[in-house]
């Protein structure tokens, strides 16, 4: 999308592509490895609550709502 000779057909095409995969990622509750990894070893060092998990998630889900409104602005403009 970056080019300077991309056409708003291209650019639509990439905007579909983007949606496609970040709602695809909310689904499927993708969570980034690295995040895993620490929100496992605080759930066996019972650092973190279950509501903590929860809510973690839960603003995981907002974040990619959030993505997918951005995305819905820009297809606007094509």
């Amino acid at each position: 999308m970056e080019r300077q000779n991309s056409t708003a057909t291209e650019i639509a095409n990439e905007l579909d592509l983007l949606k496609i995969n970040v709602k695809e990622r909310k689904d499927n509750g993708f969570i980034p490895h690295g995040a895993k990894v620490l929100l496992r070893k605080l759930e066996e060092a019972r650092d973190i609550s279950v509501n903590s998990v929860r809510s973690f998630k839960d603003d995981i889900n907002a974040f990619y709502d959030r993505c997918l409104a951005y995305i819905s602005l820009w297809e606007k403009c094509f």
